[in-house]
């Protein structure tokens, strides 16, 4: 009984080391604000929180029910002009969260697309701008869907799904507060 009390503590020692070996910081909050609102004078954020008829939408619009009830948006800001709108999440790989950023322009349309914090062993390939980069100017209204209007990358096929659904999120997020804020 002592053995295999002692084996399953190294097993999930040795899991959880794997794990945090894995893991790669690519970008931090700071670095990837400063990067989305260059051209802001200011950048701030407001906390979204859903209310029960939001969280109904958020069901009808993407299929399924919200991670969470609130959510925290960045906005950069000229003088009293939005510049820009940006959300960071968390979006499940095949086994581990993988940490990303949308900006959304002030038309709703994707500018940018970060992948901040990859997890998994395999599948780091949706960080690179090459894939990234097909992202920008797609709305809330476009499929985001890897085989429809997104290509995707063999070997990383449950991650780029992974983005393209967390990205479809944020730009869900990003439209209900313009709908609801008093900037």
């Amino acid at each position: 009984m002592k053995r295999l009390v002692i084996a399953m503590v190294l097993a999930v020692l040795w899991t959880a080391a794997a794990s945090l070996a894995a893991e790669h910081v690519y970008i931090k909050r700071e670095q990837v604000l400063s990067r989305f609102f260059a051209s802001s004078e200011r950048v701030d954020y407001a906390r979204l929180t859903l209310t029960d008829a939001q969280t109904r939408a958020f069901s009808g619009a993407l299929g399924y029910t919200a991670p969470r009830k609130e959510f925290v948006v960045y906005f950069g800001k000229t003088g009293g002009t939005i510049d820009g709108y940006a959300v960071i999440d968390n979006e499940l790989g095949k086994f581990e969260p993988i940490t990303f950023a949308v900006l959304a322009r002030p038309d709703g349309s994707i500018g940018d697309v970060a992948v901040m914090v990859y997890r998994e062993e395999i599948g780091h390939e949706v960080k690179e701008e090459s894939y990234l980069k097909q992202y920008r100017g797609k709305k809330f209204s476009d499929p985001l869907r890897t085989g429809r209007d997104l290509d995707g990358i063999t070997g990383a096929t449950i991650s780029c799904h992974s983005i393209a659904k967390g990205v479809k999120r944020a730009l869900w997020v990003v439209q209900t507060y313009r709908e609801t804020a008093k900037e």
